[in-house]
This record gives C-alpha cells, structure tokens and sequence, in this order.
C-alpha cells in the first residue's frame, strides 16, 4: 500500500467519526401518542370503542405503539360498576403488552395549578393505587394532556418515584408552561427538587387556546388544516437531538393516515413512556421554573362559579374529617378510611377539566354533595365519640375540636335549652380555665329566665385539639364588655376597631376608611363597591336596600344584608365585620333566570367571551392603594407575587 492510498483510506475511515461526534449520536425523532379520554363527558363504552380501534391500528402497522391518557378514576368505575369492560381491557393490554401503555397519572385530571395542595397530592397517590391494585402497574413517567404543571411539580413527582417528566400541555386552553432548547434537561422546582424532563422546545407552542407543534400534526395531519409533516417539524427542531413529537388528545383526533405513512420509517419510532428515558442520555441542564412561569387562566363566573366554591368548600371538610379520624383511631375508635377514601374520590373526580370547564353542572351536584356528606359523617362520629370520653357538667357539654396546627381563639356558638329558672347568665369552664359568655339570641319565660339561647365564648385552643367545655348558670355580670362595634343608623356607618364604612342607601358602599381615617375604597360622592355586568347586552348596576343584624346585648361582630337587583335578576349580599379581626367577610347569591352574562355570543364553541371577565357580573370596587400595592398569588406549595391584573 502506497503512502498516498493509505491517507486518502484514513480520511474516509475517520470523517464519518468526526461527523457524528459533531451532530450527536441520535437524530431519532420518537413519536409518543396517548389518548386522551375517560369516563367524564365520553362513557366507558366510547372509551372501550376506541380501545379496540387502536388495536385495529396495531395489528395492520407493526411499528405503531399507543397509550392511554385518561383519568384513572374509570379503573375503578369498571372494577366496580362494569366489570365485563375492565375484563376487555385486561385482555387487550395482555394481547398487545408492550405497545399499549397506561400514562394515567392523576385521578381526576384536573387543572391542577388550580386546586388546592393536598389535592395536588391526592390526585397522584389516588391514581397510582388504583393502577397498582387493578393492574400492577405505575406509569414511570408523569404526562398531562390539559394543564397540570405549576413550580412544585418536580418536588410531589420525586416523592412518588416518578422517574421524570414530560413538561408540556399539549392542549393549552387553560394554562401553558415554560420553554427550553434542550432534548432534555433536569427541572428544578422552587425547593430544587430536581427531576429527568422533556420539555416543551421554544417554538413548539406556548400561548392561550392552542395545541403544540407536534399535537397538531400528530392530531390534523395530512388535511388541509395540518400540512406541515413530521419531517417539517423535524426540520424546524434539528438543533433538538433526539426529538419529541408527543400528543395528549382526544382519541378522536388520531390519524391513521399518518400512522400509515411513518410506520418503519427508520428516523422515526413510535415508543410509549416505559420506555423514553432509556432513549436519552443523562440529563444534565438545569430547567429553574418559577410560580410566574406557568401561565393560566380562568373563565371565573361560568356557573356562577358554583363548582370551584364547593369544591375547597368539600376540601375542607375532608381535611378536619380526616384529622378527627386520625385521632378518633389512636384512641381507640375508628379509623372511617373507606369513608374518607369515598369522600376524596368523589371531590377529586369532581376536580375534573371537564366538569370544571365544560360546566357539567349534573356531575358536580351529584358529586360534590356526596364528598361533603360523607365527610360530614366522619366528623359527626368522631366528635361523637370524644364528646362520649370526655367529661362535662353543667348545663351542656361543648367539645370542640382545632383542626389548625396553630394555636387559636375562635368565637364558639352553642345552642341551649333550658328549664324554667334555670338560668338567666352563663359561664364556661374546662378544667381550672373559666371564660365569660355571652347571649346573642334568646327566648325568655315569664319569670324572665332562659327558654333558649344561643351563647357564645372564645376559648383558648392548642393546636390540632380537642377540649371538652362545660356551660353553667352564673349570676348576672354588673359590668358587660364595652360593644366595640357601632351602628349609625341615621347616617349608615358601622364603626369597628378596624374600620369606618358609610353604605349607601341604594345598596353598595359609600367608602371604607381605616379607623386610623385612611381611605381604603372611595369614588368622589358616587358609590365605590357595588355589583356591575352586561346583562342581555346591556351594562347594568345593582341597587339594594341594607339591613343590619346586631344583637342588643354584646357580640364580637356585625351582620350587613344587602337585598336588591341587577337588572331583573334578584340578589342577597352578605358582609360581616368583627371587633377582633381585621377580614371582611362577604358573600353573595344570584337567582338566575336563562339571562346572558358578559359579552354576548351565540357561538357555542366561543373561545375568547369566557375570559372577558370586564362584562361579567362582577364586584366593582375603587380602591384608594398605593401604586407600589402588589398582587398576591396563593398557588400549590408557594404563595407568589404577580402583576397579572387578574
């Protein structure tokens, strides 16, 4: 071999090397294509319909290899309710191990920047038991179709043993994330948790109302909708290796024509979540994501915000439920888990897009209702039963119960009955503590003692416990507490430690000042707080009549009931203030009767009326804050500034 051969050989034998070590070892671009579908709003037999249509799509492409995203509430549905379907799909996943996959992984697929925290948590460890019980299976891989991200996501996936993620809302109607050039990369939370991530690439899609990229292709192609292929959407991520083309979506919206067309296409691989991070190397690029950076949004109003208000209403009373039960059990009463675990279930499928979104009202009021009352019935027993163990005497026996993990000093309320003559005043007692009460209503016998009463007292409570107080007759108090609380009837001013606030007589407020003479709300002599919304086209104002509930003996706070219009539709408007803290509580009820609300539309499929929330119904305050006032955001897991106006 001459000298001049055997360098022209080395040249070809080496190029190719160089050439791959600067492109990257795998320019594949992996196709990952789950349905997405359940129960809520399709059935469970649409959802064994499309199950088979998919094993059609197996049997005549050999490379195809499809998932299932949907809520993995249906598991159970079928294990209980229609067993002959969950035996259906058994035998399907059996037939076919291997290229179909489960990647349900929330309960109840909710949008879930917009729950609570241990919902968040819930709506995980829920799916994952089920899938374990029904299947013997957990998704590695933790994927959404509609939003379900926010900052702690990395943080609650690591404690369940997720091996990563995909971060990417595939239909973006309600929220979108952040987004990174980086095939993968590791995605830190705000604690620094950290986890194995797939990310949306900048450029693949990130605004309200839209699909990604790949979603759309994967979804439309080929039709005149969706011209652009796989391989344009290869060619607009080269710099991406290896790639992701990925779809969460209705299971509807697969095409076969595309199916066909990429089957044994050797630069593209159909793969499922089992196997996807085996098909990347290590991730080492750090993806920060902070509260701000998921972005959302809320048709707030629709159903007049019925669901989401019962929702954290049944939530809360899970969580005392469940605490109670806690105790109840190492005392040796009942641990209620099935009950709790109904009640979780139930809210957590209420916690669903579609019933929240699609307004599924039918679903939330069986639900909700449901969630609520069992949970009721787990905290009626508890306190039953300590109320059993505990001792009392006197008049009547109050137990109450902190369900708080701080120390705290509620108002209490208990109702009496009593005999005549026995008495006339009260005092409260647990153990060697003693504490005035007070009557706020009653009912008097002709001697002038006690028919009822409702008596109230503020107890010093221990966090997360439960005390046992005794209400006594006691004689007459020569000096009542000073009532820290003022009307004004003639001029429509309560005044309070906190604040000064003048109503106006047509309903709404005047202004609220600080005690201090701050002005708070105000609009230059026209009222500053009031109802306001296009109604049936048309911006109209509500106006009302007040009326004051204030007992004539002492009580720490005052009750303002506004009864009045907007347009032709009823409302009652409620507002309490208290002597001992400075919250305004307010709460109000529309009665509907078919009127339109907000920006009047006619299309059905409308996407951009429901967030026009300047035409809703709505409460119109003028506030008087500094410039430098800063929104606060209460998200899972962080409370966040913002200065997004909603």
């Amino acid at each position: 071999m001459n000298k001049k051969r055997f360098i022209s050989y080395l040249f070809l034998l080496c190029f190719p090397i160089t050439l791959l070590g600067q492109k990257g070892l795998n320019d594949t671009t992996y196709i990952l294509t789950y349905d997405h579908g359940g129960l809520i709003l399709w059935g469970g037999e649409h959802f064994i319909e499309r199950l088979k249509n998919a094993t059609e799509w197996l049997d005549k492409y050999p490379s195809f290899k499809i998932g299932l995203d949907n809520e993995a509430q249906i598991y159970d549905h079928f294990a209980e309710d229609e067993p002959h379907l969950l035996k259906e799909m058994k035998d399907i996943l059996s037939a076919y191990d291997g290229r179909i996959g489960i990647g349900s992984c929330t309960y109840g697929q909710p949008l879930s920047q917009f729950i609570s925290d241990e919902s968040n948590i819930r709506q995980i460890a829920y799916a994952l038991d089920t899938e374990r019980k029904i299947f013997n299976y957990r998704p590695p891989v933790y994927l959404m179709s509609e939003h379900a991200m926010h900052s702690q996501i990395p943080q609650i996936i690591n404690g369940f043993g997720f091996d990563g993620a995909i971060m990417r809302t595939h239909f973006m109607m309600y929220g979108y994330n952040p987004t990174f050039n980086y095939p993968i990369g590791l995605w830190e939370g705000i604690d620094g948790s950290r986890i194995s991530t797939i990310p949306t690439y900048q450029g693949e899609g990130a605004a309200f109302g839209k699909t990604t990229v790949d979603t759309w292709i994967l979804t439309r192609y080929p039709s005149k909708d969706a011209p652009q292929s796989l391989d344009d959407y290869r060619k607009q991520f080269k710099h991406i290796n290896p790639l992701l083309a990925s779809r969460a979506d209705d299971s509807g919206l697969r095409r076969e024509e595309l199916v066909a067309e990429y089957d044994k296409k050797p630069k593209f691989q159909f793969i499922l979540l089992d196997e996807l991070l085996r098909k990347y190397p290590q991730a080492t690029d750090i993806m920060r994501t902070r509260p701000n950076d998921f972005t959302v949004r809320m048709p707030w109003g629709y159903c007049g915000n019925e669901i989401w208000n019962e929702s954290r209403k049944a939530e809360v009373e899970i969580l005392i439920a469940e605490r109670l039960a806690a105790f109840s059990k190492m005392y040796g009463g009942e641990a209620f888990e099935n009950d709790l675990d109904k009640a979780w279930k139930d809210l957590l499928l209420a916690q669903h897009h579609d019933i929240q979104i699609v307004g599924l009202i039918p679903e939330a009021r069986k639900l909700l209702p449901r969630s609520y009352e069992t949970s009721n019935q787990v905290i009626e027993k508890s306190m039953n039963f300590f109320a059993n163990q505990m001792k009392g005497e006197g008049l009547k026996q109050v137990t109450v119960f902190n369900p708080l993990s701080w120390e705290h000093s509620p108002w209490v309320m208990a109702y009496i009955s009593l005999h005549k003559g026995e008495a006339k005043n009260f005092i409260v007692r647990s153990g060697n503590k003693s504490y005035p009460a007070y009557v706020v209503n009653s009912n008097e016998y002709s001697d002038g003692s006690l028919l009822d009463a409702f008596v109230i007292f503020k107890p010093d409570l221990k966090p997360l416990s439960l005390t046992s107080f005794s209400i006594m007759a006691a004689e007459p108090e020569m000096n009542n507490p000073v009532d820290n609380i003022q009307y004004d009837e003639e001029n429509l001013i309560i005044r309070t430690p906190f604040y000064n606030l003048k109503l106006n007589e047509k309903g709404g407020f005047d202004y609220l000042k600080s005690s201090k003479g701050q002005v708070i709300f105000n609009n230059n002599q026209a009222k500053c707080a009031f109802f306001e919304g296009t109604i049936d086209g048309s911006v109209q104002v509500s106006e009302g009549r007040w009326s004051i509930y204030k007992s004539k003996g002492y009580m720490p706070w005052i009750k303002l009931v506004e009864h009045g219009y907007i347009d032709d539709i009823p409302y009652t408007y409620e507002v309490m203030l208290y002597e001992d803290k400075p919250v305004i509580d307010c709460k109000v009820s529309f009665d509907f009767n078919g009127q339109m609300i907000g920006h009047p539309t006619e299309d059905k499929r409308d996407w951009h009326s429901g967030f026009i929330h300047e035409e809703k119904l709505r409460f119109k305050l003028f506030h008087q804050l500094e410039k430098t006032s800063v929104g606060v955001r209460d998200l899972p897991f962080a409370i966040s500034e913002t200065s997004d106006k909603y």
